[in-house]
């Protein structure tokens, strides 16, 4: 008894999936390099807050288990101006490392 075959054989199905996923490698590194270029020159984006005039970044970082304070600083650098922390996070260890952070960054 034959097989009926539906579609395409196995060596059609092999030459076009090892050509797809070559594509899509070449594809995936030029994608990487365009974004890598861009971090570099962009900033958050910046909001009013209400009617305060204030102007924060949309963006924030949650500092919850960031007991690094590197971490911190590098974030204050590329613009990160709002940093979620509570005294539970850590026993407000975590709100004494964010606050000497930002301390010897004004």
């Amino acid at each position: 008894m034959k097989k009926e075959n539906k579609g395409f054989g196995r060596r059609e199905f092999l030459i076009k999936s090892v050509g797809g996923a070559a594509a899509a490698g070449l594809l995936g590194k030029s994608g990487l390099k365009l974004n890598a270029q861009e971090t570099k020159k962009t900033q958050p984006l910046i909001r009013t807050l209400g009617r305060t005039g204030i102007k924060i970044p949309v963006v924030s970082m949650g500092v919850m288990n960031a007991d690094n304070p590197a971490l911190v600083k590098r974030s204050f650098e590329m613009g990160i101006r709002h940093f979620d922390t509570a005294w539970g996070y850590q026993k407000g260890r975590n709100e004494e490392m964010v606050g000497s952070v930002l301390t010897e960054l004004k």
